[in-house]
């Protein structure tokens, strides 16, 4: 089996599409801090909106909590 992605947020996006990543990762280093698997929902609701992960903004931008 190939070699795991560092953190699992990383394997759910690749995963999750073909798109590639690899702008994310910085942002995600940094989110992993402050988001925990909870807000894999938030990250969805996100995900259509990817504009919100290019400019790096916070998952709390569009989490409806």
């Amino acid at each position: 089996m190939a070699s795991k992605p560092n953190h699992p947020f990383e394997l759910f996006l690749v995963s999750f599409d073909g798109i590639h990543y690899d702008y994310l990762r910085l942002p995600l280093e940094f989110f992993w801090f402050h988001f925990s698997a909870f807000d894999v929902t938030a990250l969805l609701n996100c995900y259509h909106g990817a504009l919100y992960w290019q400019f790096c903004m916070p998952l709390v931008a569009c989490d409806p909590r």
